[in-house]
């Protein structure tokens, strides 16, 4: 490839300083019979012109666009093998091949070979033949590491069908050696998008892609009247011939720079700011401060008492067992019963005693007892009857117990078992006690001194005011 050296050329334009954002489309009746009728159809009152919405320096070059999109990437499988660029002898390195076409509106595409010894950098607007060279690389010994299409900017297209009128002095690039139909018009499209002085592009089923190409059509500026003229009239398209009626598709459009929103805030006085922080940061500090002091309350409340009750209720819950599901309905329970099942005690009981006795269990005022420990009991004294005095009643007395004796004596040698009973020639416990109760003579013990039966002993003879026999 034979290297270009030079600067980049930008076809006829007539840029403005203050730009604006394009609208609308072309009319239905344009291109006009003549220039100036092709400019009355436009409500500027001219035509669009190339840069026409593209701010331009003092030396008449466009500006760098803060928008650049990558329409074609080697990363995302684009050839990019390219021709119509030229190289850049300065740069050798991916990241400054990128940036210089990237930061110039001129350049359509970016590409670093490396296939030399130092890699070499070529860019350019009108990048052509990026899939096969022409068939230039069939060995492929040419190799791209990196390379890439831009857009720099948006489009506004003017009229969105080219279909049946063929544009004079565009470019062609000719048909794509691969691909579908569909594929070929986007690639064509996608030129014109790329090339800043591109407003037209059109695909024919006979002869290809065609674009607005300023610096191919006039060979580098050797022939400047081949290039589409401005403003487009009806002697510059074609109609209803063969070649006419084989475009298929194409546009007519323009390329802008958007405005780009920068969102500041509106200025504010330092004192006044400075005094409102103040302001704020007492407020801060004082709500950090009562947050912080409850959460130190709840700690404190959490580890001081909630976990001590906790163990306490499992200690007192172990102690009075299943009294926690104690019904309470004081129709079903008791006081007594309910306070002992609460409380675990309840009054002492003692049914057959006196008012005398009971003091011994009770004390308090009658609705109002409390009952504790009871005192040691003493000796009950049982109320005893009067003793006889005179001999004869002294007489019937002893007589009464022997007799009482004699019976006990009786039952309880029926009741022992026949082993108890003693050998033969021998008296038993019972003959004893008979024969010793016949030979007393001396007067029964006193009552309840000596002698105790298991059983209950009967009623005093005349203990209910009787008579003593």
């Amino acid at each position: 490839m034979t290297a270009k050296k030079g600067v980049l050329l930008l076809g006829l334009a007539c840029g403005t300083s203050g730009v604006t954002v394009p609208t609308g489309e072309a009319p239905a009746s344009w291109p006009g019979a003549t220039p100036a009728d092709s400019n009355k159809l436009w409500p500027e009152g001219v035509q669009p012109p190339r840069l026409g919405h593209w701010e331009i320096d003092a030396q008449g070059r466009p500006i760098p666009c803060w928008k650049t999109t990558a329409l074609h990437d080697t990363a995302n499988g684009w050839p990019g093998q390219c021709l119509g660029l030229f190289q850049d002898d300065a740069i050798s390195s991916e990241e400054l091949c990128k940036q210089a076409c990237w930061k110039d509106p001129r350049c359509s595409v970016w590409q670093l070979v490396n296939s030399t010894k130092p890699s070499q950098c070529w860019i350019g607007e009108d990048g052509r033949q990026c899939d096969l060279r022409e068939g230039l690389n069939k060995k492929g010994t040419f190799q791209v590491k990196r390379s890439q299409r831009l857009q720099h900017g948006n489009i506004h297209v003017y009229k969105p069908s080219l279909s049946g009128m063929f544009v004079k002095n565009l470019f062609n690039f000719g048909l794509f050696a691969e691909g579908t139909q569909q594929l070929s018009i986007s690639r064509c499209r996608d030129m014109c998008y790329s090339a800043l002085v591109c407003q037209y592009w059109l695909y024919s089923t006979e002869t290809g892609c065609w674009a607005d190409a300023p610096s191919e059509s006039t060979k580098n500026g050797k022939f400047p009247n081949s290039q589409v003229s401005y403003p487009l009239s009806a002697s510059d398209v074609e109609t209803g011939t063969d070649k006419a009626k084989s475009v298929i598709a194409g546009e007519f459009l323009v390329h802008y720079c958007p405005l780009q929103e920068v969102l500041t805030k509106p200025p504010v006085d330092p004192f006044y700011h400075r005094e409102q922080e103040s302001d704020n940061s007492w407020l801060v500090w004082l709500i950090s401060g009562i947050l912080l002091l409850l959460a130190l309350c709840a700690l404190a409340y959490y580890f001081l008492v909630y976990v001590p009750g906790k163990k306490k209720d499992k200690r007192e819950s172990l102690v009075r067992g299943g009294r926690d599901n104690f019904d309470t309905d004081a129709s079903k329970y008791s006081d007594d019963y309910r306070d002992y099942m609460q409380n675990g005690r309840g009054p002492m009981k003692a049914p057959d005693l006196d008012e005398t006795q009971m003091s011994h269990y009770t004390s308090g005022t009658p609705g109002q007892e409390s009952f504790g420990p009871p005192p040691q009991p003493t000796a009950l004294a049982f109320p005893q009857p009067a003793r006889p005095t005179s001999p004869t009643a002294m007489r019937h007395v002893s007589q009464g117990y022997q007799q009482i004796s004699q019976q006990q004596s009786a039952q309880q040698m029926a009741n022992m078992p026949t082993m108890l009973m003693p050998p033969a020639g021998q008296q038993s416990w019972g003959q004893q006690a008979s024969l010793g109760a016949q030979r007393q003579s001396t007067p029964a013990p006193a009552m309840g001194m000596a002698y105790r039966p298991q059983q209950p002993m009967p009623p005093y003879p005349g203990a209910g005011g009787g008579r003593l026999m």
